[in-house]
């Protein structure tokens, strides 16, 4: 079975003049919301052998602190997964999964949100900043992904 956590990057503070959209940090509000939803995530007990990220600085910060919580695993950085489609995003999880058992990957929608839907068959709208699909899948291998199970959605704002 293979276990993978989409996550999309924290909320980005608003681009300073002259800052291209990739340089954007996370603003405090999206630090404080990745730490909500990566708390959450780890007092359910998924830990993740390696997490890959957008080489973005907003998606790289997501990243470490999602690692903080969820006992500092690898971090691979790519950045072809700079506001990547879902096509990009599935061959990242061919290239780097490996025999890993549970990946993180973190990115941007429209291709997260687009990504979840393929693989959890869910109707869903739009992954919000700082949001988890977490999704079992039944095969054995990163290239035989199909339709999985979501097992785990959640989002900063999201009551609990």
């Amino acid at each position: 079975m293979k276990q993978l956590i989409l996550m999309r990057h924290g909320h980005a503070a608003p681009a300073r003049p002259g800052q291209s959209d990739f340089d954007r940090p996370l603003s405090p509000g999206g630090e404080r919301e990745v730490a909500i939803v990566a708390e959450r995530l780890a007092g359910l007990g998924w830990q993740p052998e390696r997490i890959i990220a957008s080489a973005a600085p907003r998606a790289q910060a997501t990243a470490a602190i999602l690692a903080s919580y969820l006992g500092r695993p690898p971090l691979l950085l790519d950045q072809e997964l700079y506001l990547a489609g879902s096509d990009v995003l599935r061959h990242a999880l061919l290239r780097y999964g490996g025999d890993s058992r549970t990946i993180a990957l973190i990115g941007h929608n429209p291709g997260m949100t687009q990504l979840v839907r393929e693989l959890a068959q869910v109707g869903l709208d739009d992954l919000p900043t700082a949001g988890v699909a977490a999704i079992e899948f039944p095969g054995p291998d990163w290239e035989a992904l199909g339709e999985g199970r979501l097992r785990h959605f959640d989002a900063p704002l999201l009551l609990r």
